[in-house]
């Protein structure tokens, strides 16, 4: 005989991640209304989009007017991924990355790491069991372009909702870095 299920185990796939998803909206949300420093507070945020999508890494990076990209908030497993990580926004090679054309064409990108475009990365992030890059772009106030950036070891999760959810996060990350 089959036990019992649960009210959540009887929920669709779907369903739970709808949850997940409100869930993890009402944790940002907190974060927002939290007395941290900006500093913190964009990391916090970034901890929030990790734990509740289980991505490695989430990071926001800056685009700088010399056509790099720093690092202004970051959390996850995988956090490591970053330390000397060559990112760039202008024409480049370090600049064609989902990051780089999110910020330059300010429109989302995605890449799994074995897209052509991924070849500067694509052993480091490997490394990390990494396989899929989303980057959703957004402007602080005084137009200065940011990117909101998810890394899966997935490569089949950041679609659809997820990207959806990313480009919700990031217009709200639009406030803390103004």
């Amino acid at each position: 005989m089959v036990g019992k299920l649960s009210p959540i185990e009887r929920r669709s796939p779907l369903r739970i991640d709808d949850l997940r998803r409100d869930e993890a909206l009402a944790e940002f949300d907190r974060a927002l209304d939290s007395n941290s420093e900006r500093d913190d507070l964009l990391h916090e945020c970034c901890g929030v989009i990790a734990r509740a999508r289980g991505y490695s890494l989430v990071w926001i990076g800056r685009g700088e007017p010399d056509g790099s990209v720093s690092v202004v908030g970051a959390a996850g497993e995988a956090l490591d991924y970053l330390k000397g990580l060559p990112m760039r926004w202008d024409d480049r090679q370090e600049g064609g990355g989902p990051i780089g054309r999110a910020i330059r064409r300010r429109e989302p990108a995605v890449a799994k790491v074995h897209d052509p475009s991924f070849a500067p990365w694509r052993e480091r992030a490997r490394s990390f069991g990494i396989r899929c890059v989303a980057a959703v772009p957004f402007a602080a106030k005084d137009d200065t372009p940011h990117a909101l950036a998810a890394l899966s070891n997935n490569a089949r999760q950041i679609w659809g909702q997820d990207l959806a959810l990313l480009n919700q996060f990031a217009a709200d990350l639009v406030e803390l870095v103004s």
